[in-house]
């Protein structure tokens, strides 16, 4: 008995001397392998460069500018008008588009307001009027109460297609790249009676573009989707 005792005693760190020079081994020879894997193992992700331009009024700003912010009235003063011709521009890339134009009321000290009433309630979009050629904002509490209209280009429908649900107009074609799109709006209006009600105020409308490269699928894409 005492002699298998000591057999096994001996047997084990044997085993583990064997057991730990293979691993040793396969160390060195994974050590051996990487650099040779990094000389000739190369990065073949090449990140998305989508990148486009919103165009007002056949210019780039970075933010919307003093001329556009003044309204002109019409020869009876029952309206006031702002030009604001909204194309986008892709110069890198074939892209999928879309376009918000988004209201907001600013005070002269350029805060944005949040008590002027059914004012500064931009809560409902009506749908596009395919007929005149316009869309409204409405009050959520009165949807008589007409704040602001927006003046779609003519042949508008050709190229765009509204989502009511999110509020986004898309462009139906790829805009290839190095290419504008058609204009989106041309122009936005308020009555007479909103006009008289803001007095003090500045109606500034952004505009939120978004884009996809064609590459990525993206009419599988929900955000990219017009319902």
């Amino acid at each position: 008995m005492a002699n298998k005792q000591t057999g096994s005693k001996l047997r084990f760190p044997l085993i583990m001397a064997v057991t730990l020079s293979l691993m040793a081994a396969s160390i060195l020879a994974v050590a051996a392998i990487l650099p040779q894997l990094r000389k000739h193992r190369t990065n073949d992700f090449d990140p998305g460069q989508a990148q486009i331009l919103i165009r007002e009024n056949e210019t780039t700003p970075l933010s919307t500018d003093e001329n556009e912010l003044t309204l002109t009235p019409d020869a009876s003063k029952s309206k006031y008008t702002v030009d604001k011709k909204v194309q986008i521009t892709s110069p890198r890339n074939d892209e999928y588009i879309k376009v918000a134009l988004v209201p907001q009321w600013y005070d002269e000290n350029g805060r944005l307001c949040g008590g002027l009433g059914d004012l500064s309630d931009f809560g409902v979009a009506q749908p596009p009027d395919a007929l005149t050629n316009t869309q409204q904002y409405v009050s959520s509490q009165n949807d008589s109460f007409v704040i602001l209209t927006y003046r779609l280009a003519p042949d508008w429908s050709k190229y765009w297609t509204y989502d009511s649900s999110s509020g986004f107009y898309h462009y139906k074609e790829v805009l290839k790249k190095g290419r504008t799109t058609e204009p989106l709006i041309l122009s936005a209006e308020l009555s007479a009676d909103v006009y008289a009600l803001s007095e003090d105020y500045q109606l500034q409308i952004d505009v939120i573009s978004e884009s996809i490269q064609t590459n990525a699928d993206a009419q599988t894409i929900r955000a990219f989707r017009a319902s």
